[in-house]
């Protein structure tokens, strides 16, 4: 259910080194056993799965050949998407992208 989830996003001002980004989120992912957890029933008991670090790649969009109120919109629409996906405990990585 998309109502117990807590959408943020984060505006990034500036030049973006996205293979560092990227690399800076798996060794966090590869840290913190939480972000790799998911929680399944097995037998109608619920059960707590850490599974092995698997590199993220993250999605990206180059939006710089549009208009800035055009950009707005593009990004303002994936926000409020992304914020109303549905997200399963049970094969999600904790975070989405």
């Amino acid at each position: 259910n998309a109502f117990y989830n807590v959408p943020t996003a984060v505006l990034l001002k500036g030049a973006l080194d996205v293979p560092l980004l990227e690399r800076a989120l798996n060794e966090l992912i590869m840290r913190h056993e939480i972000l790799r957890t998911t929680f399944a029933s097995v037998d109608g008991e619920p059960r707590q799965l850490v599974h092995p670090a698997m590199p993220l790649v993250m999605p990206s969009v180059d939006l710089r050949d549009l208009s800035p109120t055009a950009r707005d919109a593009h990004v303002s629409m994936a926000v409020e998407q992304e914020a109303k996906a549905p997200f399963d405990l049970a094969s999600a990585l904790a975070a989405g992208l």
